[in-house]
């Protein structure tokens, strides 16, 4: 078994706290996967032994499963004080062990002690998150919003009154919340002025605003001939249709038809209504179950499949 993760050694800065870089992140999930698909090894207890006593995740990059072995984690039962001790040792772990235990390792670490821990890493990235890269920065965050949400919370509501939000997307929709009208007319602001970051306007917007700043949301989206990137479409259709369901589906069929500018409409259909499918969905998704292009049809009957 690998012990090193020597892609691992570009780390991403986070206000002071390190992550994963993107290859590394994706290094180690190729580490545990090619040791057992989907699953994270254990190796039998004498080899287990063995391991430990030559490995200290203080100073060296672990697996998970080494880390798991090191500390006695059972992934059914473990045992209330191996979970202390780790959590005691959380901030003298490498930045690479912190990672594998809060992304891989949670369900069988996770403890009331770790909130202490975890706040001395707490803090905002220094610039602007990339998107599809899971970092430390946002395990952190996502995981005192389990044990102690009270001490992150206000600053991710700071955050997400930017008109550019440091915070991955991610962390910025993993507060508990079904609305924030408080932010209503921020995040309107913020998607009506083309210098801010509008996409991540367009997300927010559709998981925390109320429907009084619909009607001009629909505006904003109405007001392009040419379209919208996919993911700024998406975002918009979703939120109106969990507030105005007919009116939101009408608008998914239009996008489903609009094939000129953007090729949002190949997969439209299941990127709106992968959660959200019911019988007056599936009336709108039977109609392009053989429609003449390919994708198009192959959303609609994934859709209907699942």
């Amino acid at each position: 078994m690998k012990t090193k993760l020597l892609l691992c050694m570009a780390l991403v800065s986070c206000g002071g706290l390190a992550g994963c870089s993107s290859s590394a992140h994706r290094s180690v999930q190729a580490l545990t996967q090619e040791e057992q698909p989907g699953t994270i090894h254990f190796p039998p207890p004498a080899q287990t032994q063995k391991q430990a006593e030559g490995t200290n995740p203080k100073n060296t990059d672990m697996a998970a499963s080494e880390i798991s072995d090191y500390y006695h984690l059972d992934t059914n039962k473990s045992r209330a004080e191996c979970r202390v001790r780790l959590a005691r040792e959380f901030p003298n772990l490498t930045p690479i062990n912190q990672y594998m235990v809060l992304a891989f390792l949670w369900p069988q670490a996770r403890c009331p002690k770790f909130a202490d821990s975890l706040l001395h890493l707490a803090k905002l990235p220094n610039e602007p998150e990339q998107e599809n890269v899971e970092t430390l920065c946002d395990e952190v965050f996502i995981r005192l919003l389990e044990v102690k949400p009270e001490a992150v919370r206000p600053l991710i509501l700071q955050d997400l009154r930017r008109p550019n939000p440091l915070f991955a997307m991610c962390v910025l929709r993993a507060l508990p919340d079904k609305e924030l009208p408080e932010l209503d007319y921020i995040l309107l602001a913020h998607l009506n002025n083309r210098r801010d970051d509008i996409e991540r306007a367009a997300l927010i917007i559709e998981r925390y605003a109320s429907p009084r700043i619909m009607a001009q949301v629909i505006a904003f989206y109405h007001s392009s001939e040419t379209g919208w990137e996919c993911s700024i479409q998406t975002a918009v259709l979703r939120y109106e249709l969990k507030y105005d369901r007919p009116a939101g589906l009408e608008a998914i069929e239009k996008a489903a038809n609009f094939r000129k500018t953007t090729c949002c409409y190949k997969t439209v259909l299941g990127e709106t209504l992968h959660d959200s499918l019911d019988r007056g969905s599936e009336k709108l998704v039977l109609k392009y179950v053989n429609d003449p292009d390919p994708q198009v049809a192959s959303d609609a009957r994934t859709l209907l499949a699942q």
